[in-house]
């Protein structure tokens, strides 16, 4: 069957974004990339596109983290407190959780950095919120009501219990996501190394790119947020072990996760 000549309109981004999709699955016409073999490809099935790439051309890069924290949520503004740190800090949250206890909660916040390194600042100014902190959103009476119900005497002086630190408790994970040749004993490799840097796994998953000898790993870190482990410190570990994973001969890229991995 002889081929035949289409008109498609479409903007001006539209048409970048597939070129460049088209050279990244080496569609050319000569030396230029080639909307037509993309289609062609597409559509006769030598070539599926996912979804990840796409998005990868559309969005700027940003790295997903996820805060788990252990918060009260006995007085209002907890989480106004908390969300409008993570705002200065340009973070840009996409979800949020609450799953409450009692007077305290465990708050989940996924959100996106666009420099890793801002992810310290962003950990360490959530670690020094006081509960004095939430002052205009509630009135003494409420702070000493509150802080007679605890336990322990120190509490039951108002300017002790306001002094206290509004998160009890935080963990924070960052994802990765290595392209690999999809051969056996990458994983068992990857997670090895990910164990010998002393680093926590909360989530893995493995799964096929868009070609047969193509594999994707999508894991989450959790970095210890305590004095003798700084975030810096735990972000400084996480590039050394990003290092150390693209030296593996079958991990061909290794990077943070970012927006794609989520739309």
């Amino acid at each position: 069957m002889p081929k035949q000549s289409f008109r498609v309109q479409m903007y001006p981004h539209t048409k970048k974004i597939l070129e460049e999709i088209a050279g990244q699955f080496n569609c050319f016409y000569g030396k230029e990339p080639s909307l037509s073999e993309l289609l062609t490809q597409i559509g006769d099935g030598r070539l599926t596109i996912s979804n990840n790439v796409v998005a990868a051309h559309q969005l700027p890069f940003e790295t997903c983290f996820n805060l788990k924290m252990k918060v009260r949520m006995d007085l209002r503004g907890t989480i106004a407190k908390i969300t409008e740190i993570i705002a200065k800090h340009e973070g840009n949250i996409t979800k949020t959780k609450v799953e409450s206890n009692g007077i305290y909660a465990n708050l989940q916040i996924l959100f996106f950095l666009k420099d890793i390194d801002s992810l310290a600042s962003t950990v360490e100014d959530l670690q020094k919120i006081k509960i004095k902190k939430l002052e205009q959103f509630n009135e003494d009476q409420e702070f000493s009501a509150i802080a007679a119900q605890i336990g322990n005497i120190e509490d039951k002086f108002l300017d002790s219990f306001k002094d206290k630190n509004l998160i009890v408790d935080i963990v924070c994970l960052v994802g990765l996501k290595l392209q690999i040749k999809n051969k056996v004993g990458v994983l068992s490799q990857v997670t090895n190394q990910v164990a010998r840097e002393r680093f926590l796994i909360s989530s893995i998953e493995q799964e096929l790119g868009c070609h047969v000898n193509e594999a994707f790993i999508k894991l989450f870190l959790c970095l210890q947020t305590n004095p003798k482990n700084t975030v810096l410190e735990q972000i400084n570990k996480v590039k050394k072990l990003i290092c150390i994973l693209k030296k593996i001969p079958d991990v061909e890229n290794t990077d943070y996760i970012g927006v794609d991995y989520f739309r």
